[in-house]
C-alpha cells in the first residue's frame, strides 16, 4: 500500500564526492571541448594502454556490445552511487565506448529519479542536470521513466515534472510518486498527449499538515496534482491514478487497457457511477479494475449491457449512496468473467436496501463484503439478495460490525424445495471486528450460527437425492461469544475434516 504522506526532509548535508562527479559532466553537457577529459570514474590511460596479455572487454566487437547494452539496467540519479548511472558510467571508460553509448539512444531512454539520501540544492540540481542530460541523448527512443522524489521540493521538482512532460510524446512508461507540496502550488501538471503511452502509475500523496502546524486539510490541498487526458494515451494497458490527480472526462479509446486503479481524490473531480459506466465503455479489454466511486449515482437502464467480456477482478468502493447505486451498476453491465468482486462499503451514515438487478454476478466465485463508517448491514435483506445472485460463489467474506444470526439463518442450508444462498461454498469468512477493538457489536448468537455450520458440513436432501455438504474451511471473529472450537458438536466436524479458525 502506498504511504499516505512523505516526510519532509531534514537539514540536508553536503556530499562533496558526489558533486564533483556531478560537475565533471555538467562540463561535458556545455561543451563537446570537455568530452576527453578526465573525471573520478575514468580508467586513466596507462590502465588503457596497459599490454596486459589478458583479454579486454574494451577490445570486443561493436556488434557484440550493441548486444550487451541492449541488456543493460537501467540508470538510477540520485542515489549518490556513480555505478547507478550506468549509461554514464559505460560512456566514460574509454572514447569507443562513449561513442558507442552517444550512439546506442536506448541505452539513455530508461532512467529512474530517486534520491535515496539527503542532498544540497546544489547537488538537486546537479541531479536535475543529469536527469535531463538522459533526456537529451535518449533522441527519439521510447521513454521508460520512474520519479520518486523522496526529499526534493517544489521549486526543483516541479521544475524537472515541466522539463519531462515535454517529451511526453515518447513517453511508453510514465510512474510518479510525489507530494502535492512537492509540486508548485495549485498548478495542474498535464499529461495529454503521450500515444506510445503504455504503462501509467501516478500518485500525488495529499499533503498532511506538519505538526504543530495547525493547517487543516483544506489547506494542506493546495499544492501542485496531475491530470491526464485519456483522449490523447489511446495506447495504455495498465493505469493506476491515485491521491491528487484527476481524470479527464473524455476518456477516449482505451481498447488495450487490461489493468486499472481510479483512486484519485481531486476536489471537483470525485468518480461517480455514471464516470465509471462511460470509463467501462472504452476500455471493453479490462481484466482487472479498482475504483473508488465517491458519488453514488443512480445509472439510467442501459440496453444492451455494456459488456467487459475479460474482467476478472474488480475491487470497487462506495463512498456515498445505497444499495440502488451499485445495483443499477450492475444491472447495466454483462461480465460473464468475472471472478472475484471486493465490495467496500465506506459511507457515513445509512447504507442499506434490496439489490433486484445484479444479473451480471451470477458466474461470480468470490466475494468480499466489507463495511466500515457505518457498521452495516442495515436491513434484513440486504445481504440476502446479494447473495441471491450468486449461485456459484465458493467463497465468501463477510466484514461488519453488525452482522446479526438472521444472517446467519439465511446462510443456513435446507432440504429441497428450499431455495437456498450459495449452496457450493468452500470458504467463510465471518469477521464482525476487523478492527480488532475486542467491542462487540454484532448481535449473532452461538446458535444459529453452529447451525449453519452444521447444515454446510452435513449431507441433505437435495433436489436429485442426498447432495453432501461443500463446506471446507470456517473462519469466524464474535467478540464475546464462546469459542466454538470447543464445542463437541464442532470438535467432531474438525475431527471429520472441517478447518475452522478463530481470528
Amino acid at each position: 500500500m502506498r504511504p499516505s504522506y512523505i516526510e519532509p526532509c531534514a537539514q540536508p548535508s553536503p556530499n562533496h564526492h558526489l558533486t564533483r562527479q556531478l560537475e565533471h559532466e555538467c562540463l561535458r553537457m556545455d561543451s563537446e571541448q570537455h568530452e576527453t577529459e578526465q573525471s573520478a570514474v575514468m580508467i586513466d590511460d596507462e590502465q588503457r594502454t596497459d599490454p596486459s596479455p589478458h583479454p579486454s572487454l574494451v577490445g570486443l566487437a561493436p556488434e557484440i556490445w550493441l548486444e550487451v547494452l541492449s541488456h543493460a539496467p537501467r540508470s538510477i540519479i540520485g542515489t549518490g552511487q556513480w555505478e547507478d548511472m550506468f549509461a554514464l558510467s559505460i560512456s566514460q571508460v574509454c572514447s569507443s565506448l562513449r561513442e558507442l553509448a552517444l550512439g546506442t539512444p536506448q541505452l539513455w531512454a530508461s532512467v529512474e529519479w530517486q534520491p535515496t539520501g539527503e542532498s544540497t540544492m546544489e547537488q538537486a540540481k546537479g541531479f536535475m542536470h543529469l536527469w535531463m542530460l538522459h533526456l537529451e541523448r535518449s533522441k527519439q527512443a521510447p521513454l521508460e521513466l520512474d520519479l520518486c522524489p523522496m526529499r526534493e521540493g517544489g521549486e526543483t521538482f516541479g521544475e524537472l515534472l515541466e522539463a519531462t512532460l515535454a517529451h511526453q510524446s515518447r513517453f511508453q512508461t510514465f510512474n510518479i510518486l510525489c507530494n502535492s507540496e512537492q509540486l508548485s502550488p495549485e498548478r495542474v501538471y498535464l499529461l495529454s498527449s503521450a500515444p506510445i503511452l503504455e504503462d501509467a502509475d501516478i500518485c500525488v500523496n495529499h499533503c498532511l499538515p506538519r505538526q504543530g502546524e495547525g493547517a487543516g486539510q483544506e489547506e494542506a490541498d493546495r499544492g501542485g496534482s496531475i491530470a491526464v487526458d485519456l483522449s490523447g494515451c489511446c495506447a495504455l494497458k495498465r493505469l493506476n491514478i491515485e491521491g491528487n490527480s484527476s481524470l479527464n472526462r473524455d476518456t477516449g479509446h482505451l481498447e488495450h487497457l487490461t489493468n486499472s486503479s481510479l483512486i484519485h481524490s481531486f476536489r471537483g473531480q470525485d468518480i461517480t457511477c455514471t464516470h465509471l459506466m462511460s470509463f467501462f465503455r472504452s476500455a471493453p479489454s479490462l481484466e482487472r479494475m479498482t475504483v473508488n466511486v465517491s458519488v453514488g449515482n443512480i445509472v439510467p437502464p442501459i440496453i444492451p449491457r455494456v459488456s467487459l467480456p475479460r474482467l476478472r477482478f474488480l475491487y470497487l468502493f462506495l463512498g456515498s449512496g445505497d444499495t440502488m447505486a451499485p445495483d443499477s451498476l450492475f444491472g447495466s453491465l454483462h461480465l460473464p468473467s468475472l471472478e472475484k468482486l471486493f465490495l467496500n462499503v465506506n459511507v457515513m451514515g445509512t447504507f442499506g436496501g434490496v439489490w433486484q438487478h445484479a444479473t451480471s454476478l451470477q458466474n461470480l466465485r468470490s466475494l468480499k463484503l466489507s463495511y466500515t463508517h457505518n457498521m452495516g448491514p442495515t436491513g434484513q435483506d440486504e445481504i440476502r439478495t446479494l447473495l441471491s445472485f450468486m449461485p456459484l460463489l465458493t467463497s465468501l467474506h463477510i466484514s461488519a460490525g453488525w452482522l446479526s444470526s438472521v444472517t446467519m439463518d439465511q446462510l443456513k442450508l435446507q432440504d429441497w424445495p428450499y431455495i437456498n444462498l450459495c449452496p457450493e461454498l468452500e470458504t467463510i469468512t465471518l469477521d464482525s471486528d476487523p478492527f480488532r477493538e475486542n467491542v462487540k457489536s454484532h448481535f449473532v448468537e452461538v446458535g444459529p450460527l453452529i447451525e449453519m455450520i452444521s447444515s454446510r458440513w452435513r449431507s441433505r436432501n437435495g433436489e436429485n437425492g442426498p447432495t453432501a455438504g461443500s463446506l471446507k474451511h470456517i473462519q469466524v471473529r464474535f467478540p464475546g461469544i464462546q469459542n466454538i472450537q470447543e464445542m463437541e458438536q464442532i470438535r467432531t466436524f474438525m475431527g471429520e475434516g472441517l478447518v475452522v479458525q478463530l481470528l
